[in-house]
């Protein structure tokens, strides 16, 4: 008989002899044994359902744990004496609303653990992540009150029958009755009279736009559209007013006379055009420049960006030919700049600002440096017959 009465000791007894390797046990013991043993040195409770897994264990490797050891934890089997009392699950579903001594704001969301999967799976966002942190002292889901939208969360806790509290209710009210009025908050850009004219704006913005404008209709929708003031009146048929109407920085025109058309119509500089690392690069300057030419772009204004090697004789004719045709004319009076697959050093300069960038890349660009140049900018083209390929967390229009 061992010289332990209380299960947890006996199976700490047993589970060391297991993780040892004295007791032959299969892979699959492993993990619940050790799981146990850890919760058990830990000084933390069991759950009721815990402890009859556990003594089916015991059960089960008593016959050569009393080979091993002389052992007999029969009779303690049959009468099972726990030294700690099963803990009690908690099966509250709360949601509140707390303002913690830091100022900041957080929702607190109490749940069982069998609803984990619901949650994340509820509450990950775009980018593969859930903005909700646990709180080991508070047992509860923290989730800063900006970090949510409120009404999906409302609508989850609701459908899981959540207690919540007036505080919460209270909130997602304030903000059912915002979305209820959201033209009287958003700001965006009206066409009054060809004048386009800035609604719900900041000091600064109204005091940057009309230092900026060039009182010209679709000159002035672009400057607003990059400040983040989408067309609010607007025709859905138009893709001109659908480009405008979108705060999206990501689109796509199949055809590519039809995009280069669509983009001289915006007729604002410089734009900055990347060429597939994959495609055949004197081709495409040579179709690109034709393109713009057609597109009646001012040819004058193209630069093309890069040089081959003149020890190769192809690369020493496309340098000719850049030459002979002014296509490395002055960035100063350049409209138009093709590059490779990524930026020249110069184009990070402050002085150089883009309007628009092109790309006939398939998928998100490799190089770092266009990676950044392409995520940070609010106007980016893509021309090509297939859709391109977007990261996870961008979207892409087409128009």
């Amino acid at each position: 008989m061992s010289y332990n009465t209380y299960i947890e000791d006996i199976f700490l007894a047993v589970a060391e002899k297991i993780l040892e390797g004295d007791i032959v046990s299969p892979q699959l013991d492993w993990s619940p044994v050790s799981s146990f043993y850890t919760t058990i040195t830990s000084g933390k409770q069991l759950t009721k359902k815990q402890g009859d897994y556990l003594v089916r264990l015991l059960h089960k490797y008593e016959s050569s744990y009393k080979a091993l050891t002389g052992n007999d934890i029969s009779a303690a089997l049959a009468q099972p004496t726990w030294k700690k009392p099963f803990r009690i699950l908690d099966d509250t579903k709360s949601v509140s609303v707390v303002k913690e001594d830091t100022g900041i704001t957080y929702v607190h969301l109490k749940f069982p653990f069998t609803m984990k999967e619901a949650f994340v799976k509820e509450l990950t966002n775009k980018n593969g992540k859930i903005p909700a942190v646990w709180d080991d002292e508070l047992r509860v889901q923290k989730i800063k009150l900006h970090d949510v939208n409120l009404i999906q969360l409302h609508e989850f806790v609701k459908n899981n029958s959540f207690e919540m509290t007036e505080d919460f209710l209270n909130l997602v009210a304030e903000v059912e009755e915002i979305w209820s009025h959201e033209e009287d908050f958003s700001p965006e850009a009206r066409v009054v009279d060809n004048t386009v004219e800035l609604i719900n704006y900041t000091e600064t913005a109204e005091n940057y736009f009309e230092s900026n404008r060039k009182n010209n209709t679709v000159q002035d929708l672009f400057l607003a559209r990059s400040m983040g003031y989408k067309l609010g009146n607007f025709n859905k048929n138009s893709r001109i007013d659908r480009f405008f109407s979108t705060t999206e920085t990501n689109f796509w025109i199949r055809n590519l006379s039809e995009c280069f058309s669509f983009i001289r119509t915006l007729d604002t500089y410089p734009m900055v055009l990347f060429l597939d690392r994959a495609s055949n690069l004197i081709e495409d300057v040579n179709t690109f420049i034709s393109a713009f030419k057609e597109a009646d772009f001012d040819e004058k204004s193209i630069r093309v960006c890069f040089r081959f090697s003149n020890e190769d004789e192809g690369g020493k004719k496309f340098n000719q030919w850049i030459k002979n045709n002014s296509l490395g004319g002055p960035i100063s009076t350049g409209k138009i700049f093709i590059c490779q697959h990524k930026p020249p050093k110069w184009m990070f300069s402050p002085n150089f600002s883009p309007k628009i960038l092109i790309s006939n890349s398939l998928y998100p660009a490799t190089s770092k440096q266009t990676s950044t140049f392409i995520k940070h900018h609010h106007t980016v083209f893509y021309v090509g017959n297939v859709k391109p390929s977007m990261n996870k967390e961008n979207k892409i229009v087409e128009l």
